[in-house]
C-alpha cells in the first residue's frame, strides 16, 4: 500500500513543479490544482492496484504525463473556457528564479518597467508558437527536464523534442531580431526631428 509519509514526501517534492506546468497548459490556477490533485489520486489508485509498488518506471515523468493528459482532457472538454490572461503572477516564478541565483534586483523604476515590458513581449512571442513548441519550452526551461523526460511526458521521440526546441528558439530569435530592428528604426527616426 501507499503509506501516508511516502505520499506526503511525493507531494512535497513535486507539487510546485506540477502546478506550474499545469498552469502553463491551462492558464487557470484552479483548474491546474484540480489536474494535479487528480494526478495524485491516480497515483494512489495505480499503486493500490499493483500491490503497493509503483512499477511504471520514472515516477516524476509519469506524474508529469498524467498531469499533461488531465490538462489536455480539460482543454478538449466543452466546459473548459480559456478566460485568463497574463498578469503580474506570471512573473513571480521568473523573479524568484533570478533571486535564487543571486542576481541583484535593486532596479530603478525605469529598469523595472523595461524588464516587465521585455517579459511581456517574450510572453507575447511565445504565445505565437505552436502548442507543442510552447510546451517543450516550458518543460525544458521552466521545469528543467531532459530531452528524454520531455519525450516520455509528451509521448514523442527525443529527436522530435530537439527539433521542436530548435524550431521554437529560431522563431523567437527571428521575432526578437525583427523587434530590435523596428525599435532601432523608430529611435533613429525620432532623433532626426
Amino acid at each position: 500500500m501507499c503509506d501516508f509519509s511516502e505520499l506526503s514526501r511525493l507531494i512535497q517534492n513535486s507539487q510546485g513543479r506540477l502546478l506550474r506546468y499545469a498552469e502553463h497548459l491551462l492558464h487557470n490556477a484552479a483548474s491546474a490544482q484540480d489536474a494535479v490533485q487528480n494526478a495524485y489520486v491516480r497515483y494512489i489508485l495505480f499503486v493500490r492496484k499493483s500491490g503497493g509498488v509503483f512499477r511504471a518506471g520514472n515516477l516524476e515523468a509519469w506524474l508529469f504525463r498524467t498531469v499533461r493528459n488531465l490538462c489536455l482532457d480539460q482543454i478538449k472538454s466543452a466546459s473548459f473556457r480559456l478566460e485568463t490572461s497574463w498578469d503580474e503572477s506570471d512573473f513571480d516564478g521568473i523573479s524568484s528564479w533570478k533571486n535564487s541565483v543571486g542576481e541583484d534586483f535593486s532596479e530603478s523604476p525605469e529598469q523595472k518597467l523595461r524588464r516587465k515590458e521585455d517579459l511581456l513581449e517574450m510572453r507575447r512571442l511565445i504565445k505565437t508558437l505552436s502548442g507543442q513548441e510552447q510546451e517543450v519550452l516550458a518543460l525544458k526551461f521552466e521545469e528543467e527536464k531532459s530531452y528524454a523526460e520531455i519525450a516520455e511526458i509528451m509521448h514523442i521521440s527525443s529527436g522530435y523534442v530537439g527539433y521542436l526546441l530548435h524550431q521554437a528558439v529560431m522563431k523567437l530569435k527571428s521575432a526578437g531580431k525583427a523587434r530590435y530592428s523596428e525599435n532601432n528604426k523608430s529611435r533613429s527616426g525620432t532623433n532626426e526631428l
